[in-house]
């Protein structure tokens, strides 16, 4: 099998029988081309129909991927409450990011020297509040909420592919106190809630 709109990217030169390419390739766009080369002694061919096939060659050729795209985080910004209803080890959101990258693996970070603070009662905890698992890219609550606590907590954090691509986010932890918990409930039945697309319900 061949592609005819693939030659558009190789040329032979007729006297050296160099294949060459014309312009550059990206996989992310086409990853395999198929192309026919022809042998043949006429200087104008006649109608490929008549070419004996064993003057035909038909060329099968991979592209190989280079890494030439940063990863790119699926929000810009995350957002979660914690109270002292939550315990240890506590999975808060799971950070992602898209990297178009053949094979290419994304691992996350927390950038410490990027955290605030609210209110000088959270300062003893800032440095050790959260980790990140780089793997899976789990934001993990690694203190214990008190009740007496207040405020939020704002940080960035990094994706960053195989070869140093990097993407940040910002992350921002609110501190809920049960005092000020707002119960509500929806008006709507199960099955209209269920109909509405569940990122924008996630968004609001």
């Amino acid at each position: 099998s061949y592609k005819p709109e693939d030659s558009q990217y190789f040329e032979v030169d007729k006297l050296t029988r160099e294949l060459k390419l014309k312009s550059m390739l990206d996989r992310e766009e086409i990853d395999h081309h198929e192309i026919r080369i022809i042998a043949s002694n006429q200087m104008n061919l006649p109608p490929i129909a008549s070419i004996p096939e064993k003057s035909i060659l038909y060329v099968n050729i991979d592209v190989d991927d280079v890494n030439d795209n940063p990863p790119t985080f699926v929000s810009e910004k995350y957002a979660r409450g914690i109270s002292e209803r939550d315990n240890l080890e506590k999975i808060l959101l799971h950070l992602e990011a898209t990297d178009p990258d053949f094979d290419d693996i994304v691992t996350y970070y927390l950038l410490h020297d990027t955290m605030t603070v609210s209110n000088n009662d959270l300062l003893s905890y800032k440095d050790t509040a959260f980790r990140v698992s780089a793997e899976t890219g789990a934001l993990i609550l690694n203190f214990q909420v008190q009740s007496w606590m207040s405020g939020f907590f704002e940080f960035s954090v990094q994706a960053r592919d195989l070869v140093n691509h990097t993407d940040e986010a910002i992350v921002k932890i609110y501190i809920v106190a049960e005092a000020n918990r707002v119960p509500f409930e929806f008006s709507n039945t199960t099955e209209e809630i269920n109909s509405v697309n569940q990122v924008r319900l996630a968004e609001i």
